[in-house]
């Protein structure tokens, strides 16, 4: 009797330890299904979402649970983006749409980045940082492309003076609910020197942060509320237990320039490395953007009286066109999550359990019809919208 006491005893502690040690599935991640913007009677909130790397990827990604086990849900694609960005633009007259280069992909032909163009040009974007892509896939000059692109420390050797002309831009100033928003993007043309010299001819890439330094004086001549740089700059930055990113000692270019700049000249910076990862370099804020069009970076910039107040860095948002009811979202888990085991599994059971997914209170509807103005451009060459 005593050792079935002793059994049964050990069994009750060890079922309890299990218990207490089980990791519990975090729900509701990455996703902002609800609106939920509270904000004060003298303050205003600028919404800023962000794209990276998109390479031409316009249609929705399936996804797997296994090599051979497809899921319901999808990623990414042309008119999921469209639906968000829509959804953005009703439900916030501040929201700021900004992309980080690398938007075309450098294989397709002149179709297809035609094609990617008229989309870009569909999601209005406020600024998209002009690349080394950028340079060797449309190069200076384009009549099929009109495109807010920004570059500020390209040099025209002709001039002596930052590049400007009707495709390209050193920076933009933007207003938005009557706060003026300026955008700087700098890149450092390494690879496209190396692999495309005569793309380059004319041309002086200048130390970045002189044009940081040259914008900056622009904004505040101009009464800039708020100062945004686009890096599209390599980095080994990620995030740690602390609100300070963790990079590499040595060598890390983003860390380096980011180090460089003096106090209060930018207010935050959004940075090309295709992960997640947010938190402070230099006192600055920093938020890294997944690509491929399957996340949307977040932050918020909260101004009272027309002051910026706060800096909020959220986490993305999974691009997607269905919730699970189960986690009540559409994230599959990354590579070393905590809880990466037992979310799959969750998916796995509750896979035909699915909903429309949700972005600030409205459903995600596909706009199927930008799939039609492709067509066209396909077949005819037409870059118009398809009309209702």
């Amino acid at each position: 009797m005593k050792n079935f006491l002793k059994l049964a005893l050990t069994s009750f502690l060890l079922f309890n330890l299990t218990s207490c040690t089980k990791t519990d599935v975090k729900k509701s991640r990455y996703s902002e299904a609800d609106w939920n913007q509270s904000l004060g009677d003298n303050q205003k909130a600028i919404e800023i979402f962000a794209t990276n790397s998109i390479k031409g990827n316009l249609t929705a990604q399936p996804v797997y649970f296994s090599p051979d086990e497809l899921s319901p849900v999808s990623f990414g694609g042309a008119p999921l983006l469209l639906a968000y960005n829509k959804i953005s633009k009703e439900r916030s007259k501040s929201s700021l749409w900004l992309d980080l280069g690398d938007s075309y992909d450098s294989l397709s032909g002149p179709i297809h980045q035609g094609i990617t163009s008229y989309f870009f040009s569909e999601m209005k974007y406020d600024a998209i940082a002009y690349t080394e892509k950028e340079l060797s896939i449309i190069g200076l000059n384009s009549s099929q492309v009109q495109l807010p692109f920004i570059i500020s420390n390209m040099i025209d050797l002709s001039t002596a003076q930052t590049f400007k002309n009707d495709l390209i831009s050193p920076w933009k100033i933007i207003t938005k609910d009557g706060i003026k928003i300026g955008v700087i993007s700098v890149t450092n043309y390494k690879f496209i020197k190396q692999e495309s010299s005569e793309k380059t001819k004319g041309l002086f890439f200048e130390d970045m942060v002189l044009s940081i330094l040259r914008a900056k004086k622009e904004f505040v001549k101009n009464k800039v509320d708020l100062s945004i740089l686009l890096a599209n700059i390599d980095s080994g930055c990620h995030m740690s237990h602390d609100e300070e990113l963790t990079c590499p000692n040595q060598g890390d270019d983003l860390k380096k320039l980011l180090s460089r700049i003096p106090p209060d000249t930018i207010d935050l910076a959004l940075a090309s490395p295709n992960r997640i990862a947010f938190g402070r370099i230099n006192n600055i804020p920093v938020m890294m953007v997944a690509g491929q069009g399957k996340w949307l970076a977040r932050i918020r910039a909260i101004f009272d009286q027309s002051k910026l107040a706060n800096i909020q860095l959220l986490s993305p948002i999974r691009v997607c066109d269905k919730f699970f009811h189960e986690t009540n979202d559409c994230h599959f888990p990354l590579s070393g999550e905590e809880d990466e085991s037992e979310r799959l599994t969750m998916l796995r059971k509750s896979k035909n359990e699915i909903k429309p997914a949700k972005f600030w209170g409205h459903e995600i509807i596909e706009d199927k019809k930008i799939e039609q103005s492709f067509q066209l451009i396909r077949t005819q060459g037409i870059q118009a919208p398809v009309n209702n």
